[in-house]
């Protein structure tokens, strides 16, 4: 009896920590949803029965996340989902984000389910049809609040206008360098990005035709990732931090992170460096512990890829190094947290 009590014992423990093996394994993915998604057991029924093909956490890839979701919802005793078997009744057309209004009564909903908002937005832009992926709003409120959040691109088209004038009064205007340009809004603070409007300008003069920019109305397109056009050399306050440009480079050179007490890393495609630059201060926030914070931003010409890099430690740096396709690169320091040296 003894010694069948043991065997029982040792096939129970034996069992235990194989069923538990692959949730360790996927320990930090856990961690990445359980932090930085409000409600953790509804999104993951919810991308689960999606088709899993992108993440809507900047750190945790699709092919990470389920296995993730899986030991969530198993430790909660959730059925798991299989893929692609959300309810199509509940199914809705997600709207173009080029079609609805800026409402931001609904930003705050986002923010509260999902700590990476821009990213999760994006996540949503490249959906044709979605279920409600956070409690209490549907989809068309959703994508009215991630409006608020994601910058608009602007396509221009040339309008030709021919006119005739008299040689004695010539006249002529010059478009606004700002006429194609979009002022991206704070994805932090929720508040809708502005767009410079373009206006439909004609030089005239005799017998002349110029072309000049204007808005298309419902054509939207986006402008390839450039590097910052202008940053502060000193102390600057951005979403409530404390940032200084440590130093930059770029043509083929690279910052990479030294190390760190806790490391977060994003990969953000086909987004302005405003927008690359406020999801790096989220993910600053989100990541605990330390005084000072490095933040290091790379744009990839190849593929038209920002990435970025945080990690928090005091007294920490960086160095650079060769890299492909890199065109600009920074280093920023960030005051996190309190001085552990007083």
């Amino acid at each position: 009896m003894k010694v069948t009590s043991i065997c029982t014992a040792i096939i129970a423990s034996a069992l235990t920590v194989s069923a538990t093996q692959p949730c360790s394994k996927y320990e930090p993915q856990i961690t990445q949803v359980r932090k930085h998604i409000g409600d953790e057991l509804y999104f993951c029924n919810y991308w689960m029965a999606t088709n899993r093909a992108a993440s809507p956490l900047p750190a945790v890839k699709p092919d990470a996340l389920a296995p993730a979701c899986r030991c969530i919802l198993k430790a909660q005793d959730w059925p798991i989902p299989a893929v692609g078997s959300g309810d199509d009744s509940a199914t809705t057309t997600v709207p173009d984000i080029s079609s609805v209004t800026c409402k931001k009564k609904y930003v705050a909903g986002i923010k509260k389910q999902f700590h990476y908002p821009v990213a999760f937005c994006h996540y949503m832009q490249r959906l044709n049809k979605a279920r409600r992926p956070i409690p209490g709003m549907s989809v068309s409120q959703v994508m009215q609040g991630c409006k608020c959040l994601l910058p608009e691109a602007v396509t221009t088209t040339a309008t030709t206008t021919t006119t005739k004038k008299k040689k004695k009064h010539p006249k002529s205007a010059t478009p606004s360098a700002s006429d194609t340009a979009a002022t991206e809004a704070s994805a932090t603070d929720g508040a809708a990005e502005t767009a410079t409007g373009a206006s439909d300008v004609a030089t005239t003069a005799d017998a002349t035709t110029s072309s000049t920019p204007s808005t298309t109305p419902g054509s939207t397109t986006r402008p390839k990732p450039s590097c910052a056009t202008s940053i502060p050399s000193d102390y600057f306050t951005a979403d409530a931090l404390n940032v200084t440009l440590s130093t930059s480079t770029g043509n083929g050179t690279s910052f990479y992170p030294a190390g760190g007490n806790s490391m977060t890393s994003l990969t953000m495609p086909w987004v302005q460096y405003d927008v690359a630059f406020t999801s790096c201060l989220e993910a600053a926030k989100n990541v605990s512990g330390g005084y000072e914070t490095v933040i290091t931003m790379n744009l990839d010409d190849g593929d038209y890829t920002w990435g970025c890099t945080v990690a928090q430690a005091y007294s920490l740096g960086a160095y650079a190094g060769a890299a492909e396709n890199i065109t600009c690169s920074y280093m920023f320091m960030v005051e996190s947290g309190p001085n552990p040296e007083g």
